[in-house]
């Protein structure tokens, strides 16, 4: 039967990797899960149409990728101000209808498949660096024939979907479990303590005025380098802090008192309402480090309703 054909069975694996992004996309408001479901698509609209349309789906899925690995890195290695980048994805469209029964397309396209596979691979994360990899793996595979590539793609796209669907295995028992019971039960959230935690870092990704070579560890100066993040630019370490809570990963701020001098309290507590929801729908912790004695009653208490308590809770 029609049904049993490996051409059908590898179009509906697409298409139902198209729903499982695109359901995080609509749940979590993850741009890059967008991207990624629209590349799926695109793989999916090849494999069942047919061989004629690979310049432009091709074009689609390489410029979707491109897409969603610069909304990864956004706040890291993509600064804030850098989104304009993300316009060149329209390129391997503009060389599929310019070049369309040239090989100029295919290379266009392949050529935006590399550039993506670097910049994941230079990423900090694991799961993105293997990403990556399997990203480079296909762009090569892509120019051999259809018939012989097919269960490669087939292969490769469906450990790349696996990978950045599980980047944060919470985030999978979500999907199968009710919300209302998931927060119910969740006990994450913003913790404040007067000394650095004693944990294990593996997981942890610091905020701190020390300065350490280490990755996921952002030195709080202003002075430009490596890692480093000024002190007056809050959306910059929120939009880091928060693309590490969606992958599951323990935020500390071991400067909050240093922010507050820099930034007022306002500010910082805000941001901190922001990070504390951030940490129970992915159900990890934002602990803040920092004396905070000297604030007033009024800025206590307003800390102690964004997070239940303002006072060392035994981190």
């Amino acid at each position: 039967m029609w049904i049993f054909q490996p051409n059908f069975i590898i179009g509906l694996s697409f298409l139902f990797l198209y729903a499982m992004f695109f359901y995080f996309y609509y749940t979590r408001n993850k741009l890059e899960m967008l991207y990624f479901s629209i590349a799926f698509l695109a793989m999916a609209l090849w494999v069942f149409v047919g061989d004629y349309t690979k310049p432009l789906t091709l074009a689609m899925f390489s410029g979707a990728i491109w897409l969603g690995t610069l909304e990864i890195l956004n706040g890291t290695l993509l600064p804030r101000n850098g989104r304009g980048i993300k316009w060149v994805a329209i390129a391997p469209f503009a060389a599929s209808i310019l070049f369309y029964k040239s090989s100029i397309s295919l290379v266009v396209s392949i050529a935006f498949l590399l550039m993506a596979a670097i910049v994941m691979i230079i990423a900090h994360e694991k799961p993105v660096k293997a990403s990556g990899m399997l990203v480079g793996i296909l762009s090569l595979v892509l120019l051999l024939p259809t018939k012989i590539s097919i269960y490669l793609i087939f292969a490769i796209l469906v450990a790349f979907g696996y990978l950045m669907l599980s980047t944060s295995k919470k985030e999978i028992l979500t999907f199968l479990s009710p919300v209302g019971e998931e927060l119910q039960t969740n006990k994450s959230g913003l913790r404040i303590c007067k000394e650095f935690p004693e944990i294990e870092l593996d997981n942890a990704v610091v905020f701190s005025r020390e300065p350490q070579n280490k990755e996921d560890w952002f030195w709080i100066t202003k002075v430009e380098g490596k890692n480093t993040i000024d002190p007056n630019k809050l959306e910059k370490l929120v939009d880091i802090a928060s693309k590490k809570l969606e992958n599951g990963k323990i935020v500390i701020i071991d400067c909050l008192d240093y922010l507050i001098l820099e930034n007022g309290f306002e500010p910082v507590a805000k941001m901190l309402a922001y990070l504390r929801d951030v940490s129970i729908l992915n159900n990890s912790k934002v602990i803040c480090v920092g004396d905070l004695s000297w604030l007033s009653k009024k800025e206590l208490a307003m800390l102690e309703k964004i997070m239940g308590d303002y006072h060392d809770q035994g981190c």
